[in-house]
């Protein structure tokens, strides 16, 4: 998924749902969450490939404590253009009602809690044309600090002072084996990661292989500095090296004090630009966003690929309410009227 937010404190996520799609202010009682998407194809030439449905769709409950409860799956990621298949196409640009996708699609995630409301694990169960198609369960403990994290086989973490400094996934006798040590600065953002475990490469029939013979190895370093570029926002640059090819990779990110993205740029090992996204957030007047917009553009200067991604929450309030939206920023508005006519051109 395409992340919309930035956290410089909690860039390791032990609880992919511990994020901003998930939080409000005030009681909210549900919401509908959707994801569209419209992005070019290469058919002899690029072309756009325009949806006007959504390609995710999701109805989340909410506890009476405000927390995740069941979200129910309308339209997967990823799932359901493979199981609708023709008949997904077979109306282009037409919302079908939510009854048109419970041929396919039935089930979701459900969260479970203990006495203390304290995450213990969610279970989801998909289904497609009566048929489960989905079955994943994740479940949580907490140390004697009330730290979560989640029980793998295999993996460990390691806490100080309510930060993550370390988790291990395998042993060394595995090849697989992984190491990440994290530094935090004076006021608790992450400024390094370094990664150990086994080189990889590919062997003379192009097949995977890790050269354990050379003993666990320092793999990669990300360098996190941050820098205030307004009274509201900050600039991370985050540096990449990975010490067994002498390669580097670099992204820079820019974000506001709540952790909502303004920019993302990816650059190439040759130091040149290859991505570029900006972010652009509506709110109605709970302080709630409800519509988030991002244009991506990929590729070199002379070959430039447009994507578009619209994210949506349709927050139903415990009280009789229409809140109204206000822009993040004074361009948001304008980035709609303009989103609006790109996704409706044929």
């Amino acid at each position: 998924m395409l992340h919309i937010f930035f956290d410089p404190k909690r860039l390791y996520t032990l609880n992919e749902y511990d994020s901003p799609e998930y939080s409000f202010i005030g009681k909210v009682l549900s919401f509908d969450y959707k994801v569209f998407k419209k992005d070019m194809v290469f058919e002899g030439e690029w072309v756009w490939r325009n949806f006007l449905v959504p390609d995710e769709q999701y109805n989340v409950k909410l506890n009476d404590l405000g927390q995740l409860h069941f979200i129910r799956t309308i339209k997967g990621r990823n799932l359901h253009r493979e199981y609708i298949g023709i008949k997904y196409w077979a109306k282009p640009g037409v919302e079908q009602p939510i009854t048109y996708y419970e041929k396919f699609y039935s089930g979701g995630t459900l969260f479970l809690y203990d006495q203390e409301n304290r995450l213990t694990e969610y279970i989801t169960d998909i289904n497609c044309m009566g048929k489960p198609v989905h079955h994943f369960k994740r479940q949580f403990e907490y140390d004697s600090q009330g730290n979560l994290y989640p029980l793998f086989q295999g993996r460990s973490y390691l806490f100080e002072d309510d930060k993550l400094v370390m988790a291990v996934e395998g042993s060394e006798s595995d090849k697989w084996f992984s190491k990440e040590i994290i530094e935090y600065d004076e006021v608790g953002r992450i400024v390094k990661i370094m990664e150990y475990g086994y080189d990889e490469g590919e062997d003379e029939n192009g097949e995977h292989i890790y050269y354990t013979e050379k003993g666990i190895q320092h793999l990669n370093t990300r360098i996190y500095t941050y820098e205030s570029i307004s009274q509201n926002e900050t600039k991370c640059t985050r540096e990449a090296n990975f010490w067994t090819s002498g390669q580097n990779l670099k992204q820079i990110i820019v974000y506001d004090e709540k952790g909502f993205k303004r920019s993302h740029q990816h650059y190439s090992f040759d130091g040149s630009l290859y991505e570029t996204s900006n972010y652009h957030f509506i709110f109605d007047n709970n302080g709630n966003w409800t519509k988030a917009v991002v244009d991506v553009k990929m590729g070199s200067e002379k070959d430039v690929r447009d994507s578009y991604f619209i994210f949506e929450r349709d927050i139903q309030y415990d009280w009789e309410q229409k809140a109204n939206i206000s822009p993040s920023h004074p361009e948001s508005l304008t980035w709609l009227e303009k989103l609006h006519s790109i996704f409706k051109k044929s």
